[in-house]
């Protein structure tokens, strides 16, 4: 074992030659605000009792571990190159933030995480007892990634990159909030109150999706495609993307919804809405024998629209074309043009070209 203690001085501790090896744990004691401590391992390495006040900085060519309790006042910064990193699984781990460089990499903190970079090409786990949030650096996972925070937000909106699936946990009324630069596969997501992801490539699920208040998708002329062959159950939905396709277990609840591709919209229970949809391309919308009630003012449903419910009133504020299968009413409208081609089986009809 290994001990450097630095307490009682103002200076750094710098252990960096490239053939540094400290075979047993390493324990730290550097209390001073100004010190920084930097220690450099060409074998794995293997942190004891940590105890800085200031910046760290690990360079290892094996694995990181810890067997002891790590508080690091300052940045923590840890590389491994091609090999494991694994903090705080059977410890205790606080970082003022966090930058981390490695292959798997498994870090979980006793308080909130404030990642200032994260490089992981193996598959990265990254819980905190406290919000997860983010500074100017990015994630970049090349494989699965997991999230958890508890009662706590998750914030990550950097121009972030996770190549493989991506799940997610927090609990409570408290918000979660991902930003992709690139494409996106969410697989299980349970989160406490709204979710919010944005995608700059296809936007896709692998697992269920859980959200108690309102689901957010952003996904720019790119394909959004959730719950074809998983379960996604929304209080309340938000789109933007290319060609959108959801399936809700559930009712749906429109907030606001644009794509610019084609749209379908599937769902266990009512479909609603309280804002506008702008569909550029033809639209479908299911929902077996329950009411589709979309009457905003301004919805736009540029191509043609086709319609499976109960009850159903749609409204466009220009032309329309509809292909209609209901089972109860239907109540149609448009501002200028309306076409209907299909069965209506309930006792009455109601077709409009006013505003």
């Amino acid at each position: 074992t290994t001990k450097l203690d630095n307490k009682a001085n103002t200076g750094n501790i710098t252990l960096t030659h490239a053939d540094n090896d400290f075979s047993g744990a390493v324990s730290i004691e550097s209390t001073n605000l100004v010190s920084v401590v930097s220690l450099n391992d060409v074998n794995s390495i293997d942190l004891g009792i940590l105890n800085i006040a200031n910046n760290f900085t690990l360079t290892s060519s094996g694995t990181i571990s810890d067997s002891g309790n790590i508080e690091v006042g300052g940045l923590a910064n840890f590389k491994s190159g091609a090999n494991p990193i694994t903090l705080g699984d059977g410890t205790t781990a606080d970082f003022d933030s966090l930058d981390f460089d490695g292959s798997l990499v498994t870090i979980s903190e006793d308080s909130s995480m404030a990642i200032v970079a994260g490089k992981a090409t193996g598959a990265l786990v990254l819980s905190a007892n406290g919000a997860i949030t983010q500074t100017t650096g990015i994630i970049d996972a090349d494989l699965t990634a997991s999230l958890s925070s508890g009662a706590n937000l998750i914030t990550l909106d950097s121009a972030n990159d996770f190549t493989g699936a991506l799940s997610v946990s927090n609990t409570g009324a408290n918000d979660v909030s991902i930003k992709d630069v690139n494409a996106l596969d969410l697989a299980t997501v349970s989160v406490g109150q709204n979710l919010t992801v944005t995608s700059g490539g296809a936007l896709t699920d692998s697992g269920l999706i859980t959200v108690p208040g309102l689901a957010k998708f952003v996904a720019t002329d790119q394909v959004v495609t959730l719950g074809d062959t998983t379960a996604a159950n929304f209080n309340t939905l938000n789109f933007t993307g290319g060609a959108v396709t959801i399936t809700e277990i559930s009712s749906m609840a429109i907030v606001a919804g644009k794509a610019t591709g084609a749209l379908s919209l599937t769902a266990n229970g009512a479909i609603t809405q309280t804002g506008a949809i702008d569909a550029d391309a033809s639209s479908m919308f299911t929902a077996g024998s329950n009411a589709i009630t979309l009457t905003h003012a301004t919805n736009d449903f540029t191509g043609s629209v086709s319609l499976t419910g109960g009850v159903i009133s749609l409204k466009d504020a220009n032309d329309l074309a509809v292909s209609l299968t209901s089972s109860g009413t239907a109540a149609l409208t448009a501002v200028n043009s309306l076409t209907v081609n299909g069965t209506v089986s309930g006792a009455t009809s109601d077709l409009t070209t006013a505003a």
